[in-house]
């Protein structure tokens, strides 16, 4: 476990995955035309999905998998501000307009194909995704009706440009003057507000990664890009390409989800942060070339939060959309019908695109920005297992194999075949 203040500089390394989004964006998605025509779906199985930015990577590794079903699934994704997409179930549950849908590259299944759809009118939302806890979105007393249920954690990272190797880390303090006065902080080398990037302000607009990185800094309002408009992003892999292209990589910097970070580590570098109360600086990783989430699974990392799902209830607190319990059944990996189970571990997926699983948490929080308590999994541990996939090493350091528990320590289970400590 790394524990030490880092201060030399980085080597570049090549990300270990495909980077999954065109660099220009949307405007390059082709459209397919009606979400509810494509075959095979034909308006079966279609699953509609606004949700945050930041999660794009998450939902674009699970809806290709999904698609590859034998029996397939459509997942339609309407990216956008993390609270705006929660309030759109707090207000119609009616979505229209152009979504992403995410398939295997039939001429190399590694590869993700993103293309877009349209809908005429306005189709019932399944349910919506985001970052934060619903107080945090300031919308007021919760309607009755919507439905809270957590996903696997997310990390919020600073990034600069790989290019520029000198800096390495920033405090909660840093970055509180950098985002919340902009150039006019003095912060030495973010001294233009050109090359500060933040998110949209304008009003009704919240995205998770700034309330998140907001909370991890004691900052409600971020004025940083405010002195160059065109610095406020609109989604995370915009501000992601911003920074990677930046033409003066010394004096820039920015923050965007770790899970849309892992898609672009050819381009962009993390740098560690100090909280606040902390005496040193954590990568969300156990170093900055490992993707094993260590520092985030123990809390030493502390600008993260849990991915939220939240759905229409009825009165008895039932799902409302089929489709939806049965989307989140798949996501926190609960027990199903024998007929709708998945032919892949939703944890694999969760380990491809750079978020934790419940299972290979050790603390928790139940507000966003709180202090962490002790998690002990409801499901069987997977730390190991989570941390193989996400690493590509079959044996992680301080894992040991196993075949059933007799091959543990005392208090150890065996698990997802590796020895974890038992509840």
């Amino acid at each position: 476990m790394v524990s030490s203040r880092v201060r030399t500089g980085l080597i570049a390394t090549l990300s270990a995955f495909a980077l999954l989004v065109s660099p220009d964006a949307r405007a390059q998605i082709p459209n397919v035309g009606n979400c509810f025509l494509i075959p095979p779906y034909g308006g079966k199985n279609v699953i509609i999905m606004p949700g945050s930015t930041s999660l794009i990577p998450v939902v674009q590794f699970l809806g290709a998998k999904l698609a590859q079903m034998t029996n397939p699934y459509l997942l339609v994704y309407f990216p956008m501000a993390s609270c705006d997409a929660m309030n759109r179930l707090n207000g119609t549950n009616y979505l229209g307009g152009t979504g992403q849908f995410y398939t295997a590259d039939p001429n190399d299944p590694t590869k993700i194909v993103t293309q877009s759809c349209s809908i005429d009118g306005a189709a019932p939302i399944d349910l919506a995704v985001g970052d934060t806890f619903y107080e945090t979105c300031g919308s007021g007393n919760r309607f009755a009706s919507l439905g809270d249920f957590q996903g696997p954690e997310q990390a919020f990272v600073f990034i600069t440009p790989r290019s520029f190797q000198y800096t390495t880390y920033i405090t909660d303090k840093e970055a509180r003057v950098v985002f919340g006065c902009g150039a006019k902080g003095q912060v030495a080398p973010y001294l233009d507000d050109n090359f500060i990037n933040s998110y949209s302000s304008a009003v009704g607009v919240q995205f998770g990664a700034q309330l998140i990185t907001g909370k991890a800094i004691n900052l409600s309002v971020f004025d940083g890009a405010n002195g160059n408009p065109s610095r406020a992003h609109l989604s995370d892999q915009d501000e992601a390409n911003d920074v990677a292209r930046s033409t003066t990589p010394g004096q820039t910097i920015g923050f965007i989800s770790a899970e849309v970070y892992d898609q672009m580590r050819d381009q962009l570098k993390a740098l560690a942060f100090r909280g606040i109360g902390q005496s040193a600086a954590y990568y969300p990783d156990s170093d900055s070339n490992s993707r094993d989430k260590r520092n985030v699974r123990d809390g030493h990392y502390t600008n993260q939060a849990p991915m939220h799902m939240w759905v229409a209830l009825n009165p008895d607190g039932s799902i409302v959309r089929p489709l939806a319990s049965k989307l989140i059944n798949w996501m926190q990996g609960n027990p199903v019908a024998a007929g709708d189970q998945i032919p892949f571990d939703i944890n694999d997926v969760y380990a491809q695109a750079g978020v934790v699983p419940k299972c290979a948490m050790k603390v928790s929080r139940s507000l966003d920005g709180g202090p962490f308590s002790p998690y002990v999994s409801e499901k069987m541990p997977c730390g190991c297992y989570f941390e193989s996939k996400a690493t590509g090493k079959a044996v992680p350091p301080n894992c040991v194999q196993c075949t059933d528990s007799s091959g543990c320590n005392k208090g150890q289970i065996c698990s997802y075949n590796f020895c974890e400590l038992a509840w």
